[in-house]
């Protein structure tokens, strides 16, 4: 748990690498927290979204 906070894939399995992305993406920043930040802000801000973040981290794989 803590490499994947942390975002160290070096000791993933290769079939197991794809979770490095969806908890701390290195590549482009979009990871579940900032997903998490974007869709609570905007209700909170009472703000529609147009990206369905949930149907995101499905097909993430």
């Amino acid at each position: 748990v803590q490499d994947l906070i942390v975002g160290d894939a070096s000791k993933a399995r290769p079939q197991k690498r794809f979770l490095f992305d969806i908890v701390a993406n290195k590549r482009n920043g979009i990871d579940v927290d900032k997903a998490d930040y974007l869709e609570r802000d905007a209700q909170f801000c009472n703000v529609k979204i147009s990206c369905d973040f949930q149907r995101l981290m499905r097909f993430s794989q």
